[in-house]
This record gives structure tokens, C-alpha cells and sequence, in this order.
């Protein structure tokens, strides 16, 4: 079960830097504002001279806010639950 955790973790990080990177930002950027969103410590884009995310597309943001609802509802665990009721033996 760990290891579908970890996938999908790493699936929706890989998935939604890619959709960030779209903003224009640097590749460090993009990196930390997802790790950011996905962890919930905010304080890490801090460390990258982000300071002014108010300047990001509307898109950018509505984007970072799913991810940390994501992430505060826990999503992973509900949907490693979901397929493990399906039979699927990962």
C-alpha cells in the first residue's frame, strides 16, 4: 500500500509541477511552490525569492489550492482505500 501511496504522490507532483511550470516560473520555483501546496509548508517558497505569489495567474492559484486540498483531505490515503476494495493485488 505504500508503494501506491508513494506513486500517486509522485503522479500529482509530476502532474501538477508540469501544469505550474506553465506560469512561467524557474524550474526551482515550480518545484517548491507544488511541495509547497502538496505539503502544506508554506514557508518553503520563501527560500526561492517567491515572495509575491499574489502575482500569478488566476489559473496558477486555483491550481495551488487544489493541491492543498488535496493533500489536507487526505486524498492519497482515501484513494489508496478505493482500490484496494477493487481486489487489485499492487
Amino acid at each position: 500500500r505504500i508503494l501506491v501511496l508513494a506513486f500517486f504522490f509522485a503522479a500529482v507532483f509530476s502532474a501538477s509541477s508540469l501544469l505550474i511550470a506553465l506560469a512561467g516560473l524557474s524550474p526551482i520555483e515550480t518545484i517548491a511552490l507544488t511541495v509547497s501546496c502538496l505539503t502544506t509548508t508554506g514557508g518553503v517558497v520563501s527560500l526561492t525569492d517567491l515572495n509575491v505569489v499574489a502575482a500569478l495567474p488566476a489559473w496558477t492559484k486555483f491550481v495551488c489550492a487544489l493541491l492543498m486540498i488535496l493533500s489536507r483531505i487526505a486524498f492519497f490515503l482515501f484513494l489508496g482505500a478505493v482500490l484496494e476494495d477493487t481486489g487489485h493485488t499492487w
